[in-house]
């Protein structure tokens, strides 16, 4: 069609093992200041990695960014469940049923 854009592809295997981790504590809700702690890293490097995740998978923003990890398999929900825990217990404990559900369904 004359005047559109052609459509990206999220390509899942174009994410370092590193950008992999910060993924998986993104989606597990983490701020980049947890996400450094967590890794070892500084915050700025964390928001960095998050910036280079976003422009190789083509989104605007860290919810679509956890909302596609999620449904593209591109993390792992024990993980998730386990970091929720552990940074958002007040949240996991609070998390209706029907979404881990849907979760696992995406995967």
């Amino acid at each position: 069609m004359r005047g559109r854009k052609p459509e990206r592809v999220i390509d899942v295997n174009a994410l370092t093992n590193r950008e992999r981790m910060v993924l998986e504590l993104l989606a597990a809700g983490l701020s980049n200041r947890q996400i450094g702690k967590e890794l070892g890293i500084r915050e700025t490097t964390a928001r960095t990695y998050v910036d280079h995740i976003m422009e190789k998978m083509y989104l605007p923003n860290r919810t679509t960014l956890a909302a596609a990890a999620i449904l593209y398999g591109m993390v792992s929900l024990e993980r998730i469940r386990d970091l929720m825990h552990r940074y958002h217990p007040y949240l996991a404990e609070s998390v209706p049923p029907g979404y881990i559900i849907l979760m696992e369904a995406c995967n």
